[in-house]
């Protein structure tokens, strides 16, 4: 309908309408069409529901266009941001604890179970309902067969990875886990982090499972000592010791039979009191000094530093050492090297009347190393043996 006015023709106006009942409708279908939601808002409404709807912004100088794509290759449709502004950002903003996802869920392997509060989910190929972000602000940025189904968990990409502990990670790669709190693997393939804040950084069959350890990358190594880490190689396994480190280049029957290994140790002492070194300055465990695997044997050298607080006595031990072990904690011994009340091999001021006494435990099967400073002085301790371990069946 035309009316005519003192400034020439304009169109008529019209009743703003409702989803229901839009202003302009099909004759054919009466509750499709465009109606006036409110100030500045315009909607589209489809059967009778609000379909879309486009928002006014005062001064506007940009707007969004869809862009629809001709038959060929590579075939595509799209948003774009358009305007005078030079550049423009693209935003996709959910309401409330919305989730931002590529695929409709359908609770189903085309468009997978419902998406966690707030999560992102990218990823367009799964085999199973369940592999996407279910998580609540868990993130999954592309790939297949990807699953992040805990609190803050992301998988960045690859193929059939699987982050799924409060804040785990993991960054590509194929059939990897981050089961963990806060745990981390970056790539590679078939590699678990399952300790709390464990890291593997790539590589092949690698298993960081105690709490903060790390396995950089190589092939079937295994840190399950709290704070244990491999760096690389093959095969190398850190025996559930706290802090320690091994390296192998290869095995020859069993996971960790012939690598190198690194044990680290300290204490305070403010007497003349022998106190034995460990990896956690607490009393002795399975866990935290160089507990020796049955029929096995650790060569290597001993280094010892001490200093007094407050002053400057020093005393530092070089101690070439050799222990085995057969078949119980009862059967180590010392076989090279060690003994009691080793006078230091460089020291400075007081330092030199210090020592340190080498033995084994036959209660854990372990090497011990005891500090044995001197009365009202604090003295802080730190040793570690880099040693070659063998391991025989029998």
């Amino acid at each position: 309908m035309i009316n005519r006015s003192a400034g020439g023709l304009r169109p008529g106006y019209l009743p703003d309408g409702t989803a229901a009942d839009p202003s302009l409708s099909f004759e054919a279908e009466t509750t499709t069409g465009m109606y006036r939601i409110g100030a500045g808002l315009l909607g589209f409404a489809a059967l009778g529901a609000v379909a879309f709807s486009a928002i006014a912004v005062p001064s506007a100088v940009n707007r969004v266009e869809a862009v629809p794509g001709a038959t060929g290759s590579p075939s595509r449709v799209g948003l774009r941001a358009a305007g005078s502004d030079a550049n423009i950002s693209l935003v996709l903003m959910p309401k409330g604890s919305g989730a931002i996802i590529a695929h409709f869920p359908d609770s189903a392997i085309t468009g997978g179970n419902a998406r966690g509060a707030n999560a992102t989910d990218m990823q367009t190929v799964r085999v199973a309902a369940n592999q996407v972000a279910s998580g609540v602000e868990s993130t999954i940025g592309g790939g297949s067969n990807n699953l992040a189904n805990a609190t803050a968990t992301t998988v960045a990409g690859g193929r059939a990875n699987t982050a799924n502990a409060n804040s785990s990670t993991v960054g590509g790669g194929l059939s990897n886990t981050a089961s963990g709190a806060q745990s981390v693997v970056s790539g590679g393939t078939t590699n678990a982090a399952s300790g709390a804040q464990a890291a593997v950084g790539g590589g092949t069959g690698n298993i960081a499972s105690g709490a903060s350890s790390t396995v950089g990358g190589g092939f079937g190594n295994l840190a399950n000592g709290v704070g244990s880490w491999i760096p690389g190689g093959v095969d190398a396994s850190t025996r559930n010791i706290r802090a320690s480190g091994a390296w192998a280049g290869a095995s020859i029957s069993s996971l960790g039979d012939t690598q190198a290994r690194v044990f680290v140790m300290s204490a305070q002492t403010a007497n003349a009191t022998p106190l034995i070194m460990t990896s956690d300055r607490l009393a002795q465990t399975t866990q935290n000094h160089i507990v020796l695997a049955n029929f096995s044997l650790l060569g290597g050298s001993l280094c010892v530093a001490a200093r007094q607080q407050g002053a400057a006595n020093f005393a530092v031990w070089i101690i070439d050492l050799a222990v085995q072990r057969g078949n119980g904690v009862g059967t180590v011994a010392l076989v090279g090297g060690g003994g009691a009340g080793l006078v230091p091999t460089f020291s400075g001021g007081t330092g030199s009347a210090w020592r340190v006494n080498v033995a084994v435990d036959v209660t854990f099967g372990s090497l011990i190393v005891e500090a044995v400073g001197a009365a009202a002085a604090t003295i802080n301790w730190h040793g570690r043996f880099d040693a070659s371990e063998v391991v025989t069946t029998s």
